[in-house]
């Protein structure tokens, strides 16, 4: 590969690691302090989705060393959440969904772009990687969108 194709993949992992380390961080946040009708399942689904998400950044970044390339993290990347609580008050339920929705939705797109990029460069490992995470953020917005619909 190009030292310019190199730099590209860097940006667009850089952003598919961030995305998923605040989705992790979220996810976790919101199982640990989600309460009301239907709590109980929904800190479950959560502390599951969170627990797949976290353990998905190893490899991932594992990967993206063995391509000689630096794991690159904003430090906001690792410290943020998608929706930081104002008052140190969670969400409501329907918020963290819709919340979590955005932002495997988000996800979806950077791993499209990142998709494309290795493709352009024919980096077909790459492609498949990123495409078995975007099955996985797919699986979470639906589970989260059918198991847990609004109800208001």
């Amino acid at each position: 590969m190009k030292s310019n194709e190199i730099k590209v993949l860097e940006e667009a992992f850089s952003i598919v690691l961030g995305n998923t380390c605040r989705l992790s961080r979220t996810t976790a946040c919101y199982a640990w302090n989600v309460v009301g009708p239907g709590a109980r399942s929904l800190a479950s689904c959560l502390e599951q989705q969170s627990t797949e998400l976290h353990d998905a950044l190893n490899p991932l970044a594992r990967y993206v060393r063995g391509m000689g390339m630096p794991v690159i993290l904003d430090y906001s990347d690792v410290t943020m959440t998608i929706d930081p609580p104002r008052d140190h008050q969670m969400p409501i339920i329907d918020d963290m969904i819709h919340s979590l929705v955005r932002g495997h939705r988000e996800a979806c797109v950077s791993l499209r772009a990142a998709m494309d990029l290795s493709s352009q460069v024919e980096e077909h490992t790459t492609t498949t990687i990123l495409a078995d995470r975007m099955v996985a953020h797919r699986e979470h917005i639906r589970q989260l969108s059918v198991d847990f619909p609004p109800k208001r």
